[in-house]
């Protein structure tokens, strides 16, 4: 993919999670668009230690993987595959345990 493509691409994908909120609301930073999508560091407070997102578009679906990165030890924590745009947000939170607006915490 050529590099304006991939940031693009990263771009949708934040977009599809909630833009700013999400950042706020997670603690999102050092956030890089990928060959494939989008790489970010989460805060802490995520479910199983996880300190890491990384989000793939293959074939018009996404796989997110969910990392615990420690110094150089880096462990794959969970992964789902074949994910729709709709659905970013909600498996975020059924793995992490983080919310991604305040909208999705029922207020």
């Amino acid at each position: 993919m050529p590099a304006t493509e991939t940031v693009t691409v990263a771009q949708t994908i934040l977009r599809q999670l909630g833009g700013n909120k999400f950042i706020a609301m997670t603690g999102a930073k050092n956030l890089l668009a990928t060959d494939k999508g989008l790489q970010c560091k989460i805060g802490t407070g995520a479910t199983d230690g996880i300190t890491h997102l990384r989000i793939d578009l293959v074939n018009d679906l996404y796989t997110m993987t969910f990392l615990k990165v420690r110094g150089t030890n880096i462990k794959t924590i969970a992964t789902v595959e074949m994910v729709y745009a709709d659905r970013l947000r909600d498996v975020f939170t059924e793995k992490t345990g983080m919310h991604t607006s305040l909208g999705t915490m029922g207020c």
